[in-house]
């Protein structure tokens, strides 16, 4: 199924890329992010499961877990 991965910026946040992985630790996908727009919405088409959001910016990288149904 085709959804969309929202993220939500935080201001003065900036971003350089979001990879996707799966639960195995395989990369899925990766964006290159060039943009100051405080809501991000990203393509994806992913089986249900696990995967694992990391955001990569100047002063470091968060990692989040996301459930797709």
């Amino acid at each position: 199924s085709i959804s969309e991965l929202q993220l939500h910026r935080i201001i003065d946040m900036e971003i350089l890329n979001i990879s996707l992985f799966n639960y195995l630790g395989q990369e899925v996908k990766t964006w290159s992010i060039n943009t100051d727009e405080q809501s991000i919405s990203l393509p994806i088409q992913l089986s249900s499961g696990s995967y694992i959001v990391i955001v990569e910016t100047y002063t470091g990288k968060v990692n989040k877990k996301i459930i797709i149904n």
